[in-house]
Formats: C-alpha cells, structure tokens, sequence
C-alpha cells in the first residue's frame, strides 16, 4: 500500500524512514507539492513524538533530495510558484541538488534573502555546483550581516576574483579579527598571482605554496591538514604527491585539465 503524507511524516526519524521516503517518492510527483506544503507548517515534522528532532529533520531533507531527484522539473516549479518555501534552507539545499540554469534562478533568489542561514545555503550552493554568475556578487557580500556568508564570499573570490576584487578584500582584511585573517590574505595572495600583480602594502608576503598536477588524482589529507615537507597528500595516477613544504592545506581546486592544492607555508 502506498504511503499516505501522514505516513510519511509519521515516519521520519524513525527505522522506517528510508523504506516509506523511497515509497513516496515512488508515488508521482504530486507528492512534491504535497510534501513542501507540509514543510511550510513546521508542526507537521513534530507527528512522531519521542524522536529526535535531528533525525525528523535529516529524513525530511532526505525526501526533498529523492523528489528533487525524481521530479526534477516539478520540484523546481511548485518553489518557484510558492516563494515562501526559500525560506527553509532545506529547500534550498535540494534546489541545489537539481542541475541546469533553473536551480541556478532559484539559488540567486535565496541569495537576496533576508535570512542569512538561506543567504549562505544558496552561496554555498552556487559555489559548490561552480556557478561562477556569482562572482561579480562576491565582493559586495563581503558586508553582509551573516558571517558565513562573508567567509564564503572570501573563498569565492580567492576561486574567481579579479584585479577589481581586492580594494575589497583589503578594507575586509582591515576589519576582521586577527584569527580570521588567513583566509583573505590567501583571496588576495591568489588573485594578486592570477592576475599578475605585486601584493599590497598591508599584506605579510607570500605564504601559498601551490602544487599544480595533470592526471588521476586522489587526496589524502583534509582541507585544514598540517603536514610537513616530504609527507604524502594523495596519488597522482598512483606515484606519491608529496608536500613541498611545511604548512597547513588550505585549498583544493579541481578543474577540467588539472587539480591545484594550495598550502600555506607555516614559515615564510
């Protein structure tokens, strides 16, 4: 028997969550419309007492992810026709999920919300599908009111910057705490590389270490990961990737013709 939404909702959170999600789904896509409308009234996840709220809400954005999944092209048009479902950054997360330029429309509308939570659930999503429309937003998102979204602006334009960018990233730099400055330092040392200009006045000098390689890569280490000279990062097409230095692994940029890792020098 095929479940009902109030089945559904009775089992998230609980052991039959995977079963009755895979079962919905499997319904039509009239459970897409049905499903958002029970998000929207936030009391509809609270059916099965004695669970874990967590639980209740990781099994919901499960669902959203298989009708997404599922219906693609509904998913996208019952949240573009009822705007109030952006405010819940699981919607936008599943959004996310979906490829081509209608997701893209969407996640630029979470951007200018007024959350912030959904404000960096869409950055971070257009950033992860490289969705590079949004650099010329980035720099201005430096002043947002949210702090994750600001972080992640840093790193978009550390990404995709240009020679524009960083009168920016220096008035940012200005008015950080010391413990957050590493990450736009790296922004500005990154462009100031790519676009082949000097570092400004206020920057320490050079710390990046970038290794560049061609072929089949496979890491090893976390982002975050101190390491020192000569210890292994990962493979390339099976030979040992080693680090040149003594630092701390910051960056990884997967591209089309060849993987950069980027390392911040622990010494100059």
């Amino acid at each position: 028997m095929e479940p009902t939404l109030s089945t559904l909702l009775a089992a998230l959170g609980g052991l039959e969550a995977e079963r009755t999600i895979a079962a919905y789904c499997a319904r039509g896509p009239a459970g897409v419309g049905e499903f958002l409308a029970a998000l929207l009234a936030s009391n509809r996840l609270t059916t099965a007492r004695g669970r874990s709220r967590r639980a209740i809400e990781n099994d919901a954005c499960a669902c959203l992810k298989q009708l997404a999944a599922a219906y693609p092209q509904v998913f996208l048009d019952e949240v573009r026709a009822h705007p109030a479902t952006i405010d819940r950054p699981e919607i936008v997360s599943a959004v996310a999920t979906v490829p081509g330029p209608g997701a893209a429309e969407l996640l630029f509308v979470g951007l200018r919300h007024r959350k912030g939570t959904v404000r960096w659930h869409a950055l971070y999503a257009l950033l992860s599908r490289g969705q590079v429309e949004v650099a010329p937003h980035l720099a201005k998102l430096l002043l947002d009111r949210d702090g994750a979204v600001r972080a992640t602006a840093v790193e978009g334009l550390r990404r995709w910057g240009t020679a524009s960018d960083l009168p920016a990233l220096a008035a940012y730099t200005a008015r950080v705490a010391a413990h957050d400055l590493d990450a736009p330092l790296d922004a500005i040392e990154t462009i100031c590389a790519r676009v082949g200009r000097p570092l400004p006045a206020p920057h320490p000098g050079a710390r990046l270490e970038v290794v560049t390689v061609r072929g089949r890569v496979t890491l090893d280490v976390p982002l975050s990961a101190l390491v020192a000279v000569g210890d292994p990062l990962g493979a390339v097409d099976g030979a040992p990737l080693l680090a040149p230095c003594d630092g701390v692994v910051t960056a990884v940029d997967l591209e089309p013709e060849q993987t950069r890792v980027t390392m911040r020098r622990l010494a100059p």
